[in-house]
Order: structure tokens, then C-alpha cells, then sequence
């Protein structure tokens, strides 16, 4: 995401030249007290050379314009971006030498001594941007500053150019889980009638909706039928994930809730690596609905954007979702979680094909029967919690 706004330029004195003002100013009063004509005009030739050095880098012109490039994009925490910087001199002679700051997000400030450009040359710096937390980051604005050859007084430009950073979370190689059903493409669409004999290059016929290919009607069974029907053809079986991310504040803080969304990310990208639908649902009512695994990525940029709520509720979200057979598995990643809230989450979620609990802080289970399979994802990598937890229940084959 690119926001430009006008280039703004404002001069000032620096804390060298607001020394000498001061100075100067208790130097002329001490001098008019005591009658002094020296430290007078001692004074005012200090605040004589400020006001020029003002002057100076207020009135020259700075035809110096600045562009950003970031790549990539798009990375993962613990890589980094680089950034160019593409300066552009367009006035006549050398530029002055320019400081360059850029505001790097949460990396904080970047600053460059940049030469004098020549008319008309561009110049290109570069620096790192280091990943160290996920989220969208914000690059820019840049600003440009210029002083006088004795430091009194500066000139800032600040062009406003701003990019966007994803930083992905981090994720963890998981083993490939037992197969269990899952919805197909076309669940919920049953056939009008079964598989035709004589054309066997689709698997059903259904009643015609609008919006369907007219080229696919089945005219002979329609005219037999009595009303149209179209081919419905056999489409390959998929499994299917859901993914919960419990974002409520209150059972997270931040350590807890970085691994979760991790967690998250990870099965996601588990799911999409072998051609699952993916459903990502949070607890404050995000959803991204029954999606392939063509849409990774967005998925992806969605757990990198979130953030923690104080509202939601985990036994709401579950009673939404609809469980029962062949409605593939259910991975939940919350935080800390008591007793009842265990055992509120066992009842709500019998009716999955298989449901795993990813508790990424403090966990009390409740001793109900036939709770979802616990992966503790606390302070070590997810890889190994995984695998220590699902094998000895034969979820992972051994």
C-alpha cells in the first residue's frame, strides 16, 4: 500500500544554533547592564549568524526528490527486506550533503549521510530492514535534512512516501496427519439422479440453478423429467481443516499469543502443502469462509494483520461451526484454559472427525471423556510438541 501526500518543508535552528542564541542573549543583557559596548555587539553578531545560517538553508533551494523500494514485500520473521532509497537531484550544481532518516516501523529510525549529487544524477542508498515481529509495517515517511557548514540552523523535507511490509508469521513443519473425512467441493448439493448409464462422463445429473452453463442441461433427461437438469460432474475428494484462533486477550499474553497465531499459521500451510479446503475462523468473528489451498497466501497475510481482542467467546464460535460427520478436522489454538473451559470445549466438539486442542499457555484438562487430542505449545517448537503428542494417539502414523 502506497499514501503520498505533498512534500512539506520547514527550517529551524538546530540545538547548536539555540546555544548560541541563548548565549548571546544573556551576553547582550549582561552587556547593557553593565555598560559594556563589546559584549553588546559580541552578542549581536551571535545572533547575527544564526539568523544567517537560518536564511541560508531556508532560501536555498533542496530539488532533491526520494522513492522507496522494498524487497520483498512479503517475509517471514527472522528474514529481512531491502530497502533502496532513489535520490534524485533536479536542481542546478551539486546538492548540499543531506542527512537522510527514514522511519523503518518498529526497527525504529534509519540514518543515511548521503554526498552531493550532481545536477540532474540520482543516487541510490540501501540499508536492512530486519523482520523481528510479525504484522503490517509501515516504512516512511522519509525526510531529508539539510544544514549550514556551521550547524546553527537545519532544513527539513519530509516527502510522506510510506510502504507496506507484511512480515509473516513464523511456521513449523508438521507431520502429515491420518486421514479422516472431510466435506467434498460439492457437499451439500445432492444429485436428482444417479449415474447415467449410458454417459458416463459425469457422475449425476441435478436440477438446473440459475447461473449454471446452459451447455451443460442433459436435454434427454430433462424432456423425461419434466424440468432441467444439468450434469454434474465427479470432482476429486478433498479433506478438509478448519482452523479457530482464540484471539481473546484475557487467555493470552503476548508470548502465548504470538505462539498461537504461529500455530495457526502453520497448520494452514500444512493443510494448503497437501490441496485442503481451509476454513480460518477467529473469535472475534473473522471467517474466511471454506477457501482451497490456492488461497494460502491471503489466509497467511490474515494471521499476520491480527491482533488480540478483549471481546468474543470461544463457546459461541464453536457453536457456530457445523460439526458432525464429514466435517473433517477441527484445529483449535487458544491460550491458557481452565478446567471448565476444557471441558466446555470437549462437549462442543464431539461431533468433528477429529479435533486437536493447541494450548499455548497453561492448560487444566477436565477428566471428560473423549476430550480433543492436547498439543502443549509452550516455550518449545511446535514441530516437537506436535509429534510427541499425536503419535502415541495414532493420529500420526508411526
Amino acid at each position: 500500500m502506497d499514501r503520498r501526500r505533498r512534500a512539506r518543508r520547514r527550517s529551524r535552528p538546530t540545538r547548536n544554533g539555540l546555544l548560541v542564541v541563548a548565549v548571546s542573549t544573556v551576553v547582550g543583557i549582561i552587556g547593557w547592564l553593565l555598560g559594556q559596548p563589546e559584549l553588546t555587539a559580541l552578542a549581536a553578531m551571535g545572533l547575527l549568524a544564526v539568523a544567517v545560517a537560518w536564511a541560508w538553508v531556508g532560501l536555498r533551494p533542496l530539488e532533491v526528490r526520494s522513492s522507496r523500494q522494498v524487497r520483498p514485500g512479503r517475509l517471514r520473521v527472522g528474514e529481512s527486506a531491502l530497502v533502496t532509497i532513489r535520490l534524485q537531484h533536479r536542481g542546478r550544481g551539486h546538492s548540499p550533503v543531506l542527512r537522510f532518516t527514514d522511519r523503518a516501523g518498529r526497527a525504529g529510525d534509519v540514518t543515511l549521510a548521503v554526498a552531493p549529487i550532481p545536477a540532474g544524477a540520482t543516487r541510490e542508498v540501501t540499508y536492512r530492514f530486519p523482520a523481528h515481529r510479525r504484522g503490517v509495517h509501515t516504512i516512511g515517511p522519509a525526510v531529508l535534512d539539510v544544514d549550514d557548514p556551521f550547524a546553527l540552523a537545519t532544513s527539513r523535507r519530509s516527502d510522506d512516501d510510506r510502504r507496506s511490509v507484511v512480515v509473516l508469521p513464523r511456521t513449523w513443519p508438521l507431520d502429515p496427519l491420518e486421514g479422516t473425512p472431510g466435506g467434498t467441493p460439492t457437499e451439500g448439493s445432492a444429485p436428482v439422479v444417479g449415474r447415467n448409464s449410458t454417459d458416463d462422463e459425469f457422475a449425476a445429473l441435478r436440477a438446473y440453478e440459475p447461473g449454471d452453463d446452459v451447455r451443460q442441461v442433459h436435454w434427454r433427461s430433462s424432456a423425461r423429467l419434466g424440468r432441467l437438469v444439468v450434469q454434474q460432474y465427479e470432482q476429486p475428494w478433498q479433506r478438509r481443516t478448519t482452523v479457530l484462533l482464540d484471539v481473546r486477550r484475557a487467555v493470552h499474553d503476548d508470548d502465548s499469543f504470538e505462539r498461537a497465531v504461529s500455530a495457526a499459521a502453520s497448520v494452514v500451510e500444512h493443510a494448503a502443502a497437501h490441496g485442503e479446503l481451509i476454513r480460518l475462523v477467529t473469535t472475534d468473528g473473522t471467517d474466511s469462509g471454506v477457501v482451497g489451498a490456492e488461497a494460502e497466501e491471503h489466509l497467511l497475510d490474515e494471521l499476520a494483520a491480527v491482533r488480540a481482542s478483549g471481546g468474543g467467546s470461544l463457546a459461541s464460535v464453536l457453536a457456530s461451526l457445523p460439526g458432525g460427520t464429514g466435517s473433517g478436522r477441527l484445529v483449535m489454538c487458544t491460550g491458557a484454559m481452565e478446567a471448565s473451559g476444557h471441558d466446555a470445549v470437549t462437549a462442543a466438539t464431539r461431533g468433528w472427525d477429529l479435533r486437536i486442542l493447541v494450548a499455548c499457555g497453561a492448560c487444566t484438562t477436565s477428566g471428560a471423556a473423549d476430550p480433543p487430542l492436547l498439543v502443549e505449545h509452550r516455550g518449545e517448537d511446535l514441530t516437537a510438541a506436535w509429534r510427541r503428542s499425536l503419535v502415541p494417539a495414532g493420529v500420526i502414523p508411526g
